[in-house]
């Protein structure tokens, strides 16, 4: 059977970008406090929805970047065996 392995800058990549969507909830959720004039306790009580939030850009963003990358193939020079 074959292994499987996984470069350590696509790791990064995908933790940046996991990071970045959490952070992006963050602050919609900070937004939405200020803007509906709530108590800041709730940055802390709405962290379950928070990240919930953020897996779900995530997944998003993940969905755009594979229609992305299945549209673009035809288009990709091939490459030589050397």
């Amino acid at each position: 059977m074959k292994d499987i392995t996984i470069k350590g800058s696509t790791i990064r990549r995908e933790l940046v970008i996991l990071l970045v969507s959490l952070v992006v909830a963050e602050g919609i959720n900070v937004y939405a406090i200020i803007s509906m004039a709530r108590p800041a306790k709730e940055l802390f009580t709405m962290v379950g929805f928070v990240t919930v939030t953020g897996v779900a850009i995530y997944i998003i963003l993940l969905i755009i970047r594979l229609l992305v990358k299945l549209a673009s193939k035809p288009f990709r020079k091939k490459q030589t065996d050397q």
